[in-house]
């Protein structure tokens, strides 16, 4: 999915660097936790298709190719317990030898999610420090 394709990570990676203020504070990620929420669809990847089915048509193959959306991606603030998964993820991090890198959460939300769909997946997001050194020199 998503997290398996390295482009749309980094592509995220800067996204969630600028909504996040990654760039212009220096201690997120490190000292303070950041959690972002990324609203994603699957959706036709041919526009007839997507139209088909968003006007009703009954001609719409049953089988289609798909492609993932982003539909929106929000920061939010963690609760207590996300804050330990933060504190886990960021020390795990710096064990690997990661320390200079920021670490947050993503959570992909289904865009069909509901509270108990079980439609969503966490991941720990690493962003490389070298990507705040490029917009600092």
């Amino acid at each position: 999915m998503f997290i398996l394709n390295p482009l749309l990570m980094s592509f995220l990676k800067i996204g969630v660097a600028i909504d996040c203020g990654l760039i212009d504070n220096p201690r997120i990620g490190f000292d303070v936790p950041f959690g972002v929420r990324v609203d994603i669809a699957i959706e036709p990847s041919d526009v007839l298709d997507f139209a088909g089915l968003y006007l009703g048509s009954k001609s719409v193959r049953e089988k289609l190719q798909g492609m993932v959306q982003v539909n929106a991606m929000a920061q939010y603030e963690l609760t207590p317990e996300r804050v330990d998964k933060w504190r886990q993820a960021r020390a795990r991090h710096d064990a690997e030898g990661f320390a200079k890198d920021p670490v947050g959460l993503v959570d992909f939300i289904g865009a069909t999610c509901t509270e108990h769909s079980g439609n969503a997946a966490t991941v720990e997001l690493h962003s490389s420090a070298k990507l705040f050194k490029c917009h600092n020199t």
